[in-house]
């Protein structure tokens, strides 16, 4: 009877070979994309300006919606797994915040999120505490800012920094 060897995986690490899993940009290990609700508690996001509203989706834009805790449009996932900024995922649409590429004064964007690569134009940050601005993850001076339109919708669109209660928003666990 003759031997069989069996040659064990190669578990070194190196991105790319054996068995290891690849890296993603900062290091992160990627896998299989993560849905929705996949992130932890969902969490609602609410703006200084106008208290009793939330961060929701309507007719595919961002606005501010008086707040309806059954309302899975205004549920979000905060993804922080990629260390330097995060990403803020809606729970019903898996659709992540995008910066608008024209820059200031334009309405933010909801992308399909995909959890495994990174987008940095999906990428935000956060000081720690209540009531501050959501900023760029490349371009901190552009923030989030509730703005009022004609038909007394309020979308969100990104603007320069000024301090205003428009621009201060805290995030809330749920």
């Amino acid at each position: 009877m003759a031997k069989v060897l069996v040659r064990a995986p190669d578990v070194t690490g190196a991105a790319g070979h054996g068995n290891a899993p690849a890296k993603g940009a900062a290091g992160r290990v990627k896998g299989p994309a993560k849905s929705s609700g996949d992130f932890g508690t969902p969490v609602t996001i609410t703006c200084d300006q106008k208290p009793g509203y939330a961060l929701s989706i309507k007719k595919s834009s961002i606005v501010l919606a008086q707040i309806d805790p059954s309302d899975p449009k205004q549920k979000w996932d905060k993804d922080d797994s990629w260390g330097d900024g995060f990403a803020i995922v809606n729970t019903d649409t898996n659709q992540a915040i995008q910066r608008p590429p024209d820059g200031a004064g334009h309405r933010l964007l909801l992308v399909k999120y995909d959890s495994a690569n990174r987008d940095d134009s999906v990428m935000w940050k956060q000081n720690n505490s209540k009531s501050s601005p959501i900023r760029e993850h490349d371009d901190t001076t552009l923030v989030f800012d509730s703005t009022k339109r004609g038909d007394d919708t309020v979308v969100i669109v990104a603007k320069e920094s000024n301090d205003a209660t428009s621009q201060k928003w805290t995030i809330v666990n749920k």
